[in-house]
């Protein structure tokens, strides 16, 4: 069976992500999912496989925290809409975040933007499915396990502290 490499994931959604309409998650998710489609079967499920694992690499408290300050709150979903964004942001910027997520304070988002895309999450499977007739048949990635949480979300001070630029960027009155 044909497999999709991580390089090509990545390679197909900056290249496709670049070319979108304008520079809008929305526009973004819409590129890739479109290209999706132009892929076989076995490639699609390769390709969802690694969106699976990329996202589950990006699954920590540091990230979370950063999503919160980002989004003005978190929950579960919204977090795993976020790591969805953070991959269609491409490689460099998924890598230095999972290395300093107040790094994230870079990149700029369009107005009205949010960072999420849930869209992402589903472009292979619906793919997929229109081209079989059937869903990826998958096995769940498991989402590795997180330490006790060491620190509260509404702390403002601990907040700044470990996201200065992201705190300075996004809230209305950082301490």
């Amino acid at each position: 069976m044909p497999a999709v490499e991580r390089a090509e994931v990545w390679d197909l959604i900056e290249q496709v992500a670049a070319s979108a309409a304008d520079s809008s998650t929305d526009a973004r998710s819409a590129a890739v999912s479109a290209a999706l489609t132009q892929l076989p079967p076995p490639e699609l499920v390769s390709f969802d496989e690694h969106l699976a694992q990329l996202s589950a690499a990006a699954y920590s408290w540091e990230l979370w925290g950063a999503a919160y300050t980002m989004c003005g709150g978190c929950s579960d979903d919204s977090f795993m809409d976020f790591r969805a964004w953070l991959v269609l942001q491409g490689r460099a910027t998924y890598e230095a975040a999972l290395a300093d997520p107040d790094s994230l304070a870079d990149v700029v988002l369009p107005d009205g933007d949010v960072p999420a895309a849930e869209e992402l999450l589903y472009a292979a499977d619906v793919a997929h499915e229109a081209a079989t007739g059937s869903p990826i048949q998958r096995e769940p990635v498991a989402l590795p396990d997180l330490p006790e949480e060491s620190w509260d979300f509404d702390d403002e001070s601990e907040m700044a502290a470990r996201y200065p630029r992201l705190v300075a960027r996004y809230w209305d009155d950082p301490l």
